[in-house]
């Protein structure tokens, strides 16, 4: 599979994760305040809550890395003679 074909697959399963993340992570926010409104002690929902931001902020430093990736796909390899004169200047 080519370099950029792969690159691009990796960048859409990074997107979904972080979909799912923050859909998990708005449910857990969700689950700490009705369980507060209840009375409930939520110190454990909330460390886990601080871990799953925490995971959260690193699949985003992922998906940069990837598209650092794909952007360096697209940048022209400079030539093995760059600098080289022709005229014997060199």
């Amino acid at each position: 599979m080519p370099q950029r074909e792969a690159e691009e697959r990796h960048l859409a399963l990074a997107n979904h994760h972080i979909a799912e993340a923050r859909k998990r992570i708005c449910a857990q926010r969700l689950r700490i305040e009705e369980l507060e409104a209840a009375g409930w002690n939520t110190r454990l929902e909330r460390d886990f809550l601080a871990l799953m931001l925490e995971v959260l902020h690193t699949m985003g430093t992922h998906r940069a890395q990837i598209l650092d990736a794909l952007t360096q796909l697209d940048v022209p390899v400079s030539s093995p003679h760059r600098g080289y004169r022709d005229d014997g200047m060199s």
